[in-house]
């Protein structure tokens, strides 16, 4: 008869393939909630909206080929093939409507949109604790409008038809401060994305981008682990996702947290499968006017409440996210 101990082993075994089955289950029954409200919402999204939803269908590929051969994944490739034609047809479908509605805006940002863009080549590694900011300064010079024309000089956007990888020198400055906390950190991040994936070759780039990225993903776990300390306040939600998202794509696999892949799939909305519509209602109702303004005045990708009362790029960026931990 065999020990207690080896039962015990052999019980441990089994579980464990179980309950990662069930969370990548779950995650899956996410990612076809989110779809579904694109697919029946997608009307109300602007540009930033669909962003997350982008790195959702360049990574699906990725994970597909990973599961290739597998009989045990053949349901879950199927399901997440499907998710990636709708969400790419939705995106498609938008192109007109996103130009109408802004028409300066999608020239210059349009191409975080192309598709494929976004498909992560980067091999695994972590962060580092000891490459974390010690302390966070203010980073109020970094407005998202100095950000979008950093973006568009990197994608050649910019009115005047700059040459695509143009680094001003207030673009250089801005974008290697160091100590910037919250969205000014995480947009830093972002922009060294989009220069990595347009194959810059200014020496900021050619010799920086990783040591730049890898301080800037230490330095968002660390605001990610605070972000857990305080018990995930809604106001913090929108960040930690898109931390996670950023960091998650660049190849930073400690952000892949099986605690916080159930911390976000518990914010989704049961009903619809978008984000942020409970959470926001009862943040509002411990807030007064004076508070709900200050807590807004942040660096983020353009947000916009849909009609239903959800969060369109909270939405977005859960999308995103969720994409990521798909490597688990």
């Amino acid at each position: 008869m065999p020990s207690a101990l080896v039962m015990f082993m052999l019980l441990s075994v089994n579980l464990t393939p179980a309950r990662s089955e069930t969370l990548m289950d779950d995650l899956i029954l996410a990612l076809e909630k989110l779809t579904l409200y694109l697919e029946n919402n997608f009307q109300d999204f602007n540009l930033d909206g669909f962003v997350g939803f982008r790195f959702l269908t360049d990574w699906i590929p990725v994970i597909l080929e990973k599961w290739a051969g597998d009989s045990q994944m053949h349901s879950k490739s199927q399901k997440l093939a499907k998710i990636e034609r709708t969400v790419s047809s939705v995106i498609e479908r938008s192109t007109d409507s996103l130009k109408q509605a802004d028409l300066e805006y999608f020239s210059g940002l349009g191409p975080l949109l192309i598709k494929g863009f976004w498909k992560p080549s980067t091999p695994w590694t972590q962060t580092d604790p000891l490459l974390a900011y010690h302390q966070f300064k203010s980073c109020t010079f970094y407005t998202e409008e100095l950000s979008d024309e950093c973006l568009m000089n990197i994608f050649g956007t910019r009115k005047g038809n700059v040459t695509a990888c143009t680094v001003p020198p207030f673009c250089r400055k801005m974008e290697t401060y160091f100590g910037c906390s919250r969205y000014f950190l995480s947009h830093q991040l972002f922009y060294f994305m989009i220069a990595k994936r347009k194959g810059c070759s200014d020496p900021l780039f050619k010799n920086g981008t990783h040591d730049y990225e890898k301080i800037f993903c230490s330095s968002m776990m660390k605001v990610s682990q605070k972000i857990e300390e305080d018990g995930y306040p809604f106001r913090e939600q929108d960040l930690f996702m898109e931390n996670i998202m950023f960091c998650g794509l660049s190849g930073y696999s400690d952000f892949l947290k099986s605690k916080w892949l159930k911390q976000i799939l518990a914010w989704q909305e049961p009903d619809t499968g978008c984000f942020g519509k409970t959470g926001l209602l009862n943040y509002l109702s411990l807030k007064n006017d004076q508070e709900k303004h200050h807590s807004h005045r942040r660096v983020k990708r353009r947000e916009h409440h849909l009609t239903d009362g959800c969060l369109c790029h909270m939405t977005s960026i859960a999308a995103g996210a969720l994409a990521a931990f798909l490597n688990l």
